[in-house]
């Protein structure tokens, strides 16, 4: 199984003024980690590194990244990952799957992002 995953991120609104939105120059358009490394590629085409914040949130079927580039403290960015469905995805199940995985687990065993469950202690 390779190490890279590769997620596209598919604006699956049916409004055509919301999806027009959704393809804006600053809008996260995919996000693929290669070497343990989160690269965001945005509207515009530029592609950047990027850490996840803790404020993040997991869950099977929704996940709310926030993000933000390395090299600044600035400019952080709400990418919300959705697989509710066939009807009702932005993403590929796997490779979903697969980010959610490296999200919890994170670099040497040490999780980068908060799971939603509370029943678990933290």
């Amino acid at each position: 199984m390779s190490s890279r995953i590769n997620l596209p991120l598919r604006p699956s609104a049916t409004r055509d003024w919301l999806r027009s939105l959704l393809k804006a120059a600053n809008t996260v358009t995919e996000l693929t980690l290669d070497h343990d490394q989160l690269q965001a590629r945005f509207g515009s085409g530029d592609s950047y590194p990027v850490a996840v914040a803790g404020e993040s949130r997991l869950s099977p079927r929704l996940t709310l990244l926030k993000i933000r580039p390395t090299d600044s403290r600035f400019h952080s960015r709400l990418v919300v990952l959705a697989n509710f469905g066939p009807g009702f995805r932005n993403v590929d199940p796997d490779e979903f799957r697969r980010l959610r995985m490296w999200l919890r687990l994170g670099q040497s065993n040490r999780p980068l992002v908060s799971n939603t469950d509370t029943g678990s202690a933290q």
